[in-house]
């Protein structure tokens, strides 16, 4: 009996806002990556679009947390797929965050 595993077969409802906060935040990272490989491209004289493609990812970042940031109460919810979008934004937050101080230093 050791080698059994237990499955529930409830299947948990996702909490509100996971849909949109994932949605979000695959756009910002996508627009962040984006930048990046433009700025390569340019090496490091890109246009002005860079900046403006730069505002709107942190945009949808700030959007990805609004939905994110009021998770449900609740047993049978399923926080799981906020909880990735959260790190995901958090993460591209402290990115954005050292490269804009990176870019002012020099």
């Amino acid at each position: 009996m050791e080698g059994e595993r237990r499955f529930s077969y409830i299947r948990k409802k996702w909490a509100k806002g996971s849909l949109g906060a994932i949605i979000s935040s695959f756009v910002s990272l996508c627009l962040f990556f984006f930048c990046i490989g433009i700025s390569f491209y340019e090496k490091g004289n890109g246009p002005l679009v860079i900046g403006a493609l730069a505002l709107f990812s942190v945009n949808f970042l700030l959007i990805s947390l609004r939905f994110a940031l009021p998770v449900e109460k609740g047993k049978f919810i399923e926080r799981r797929p906020v909880y990735v979008a959260l790190g995901v934004d958090i993460v591209l937050l402290f990115l954005w965050l050292a490269l804009l101080l990176l870019g002012l230093r020099m």
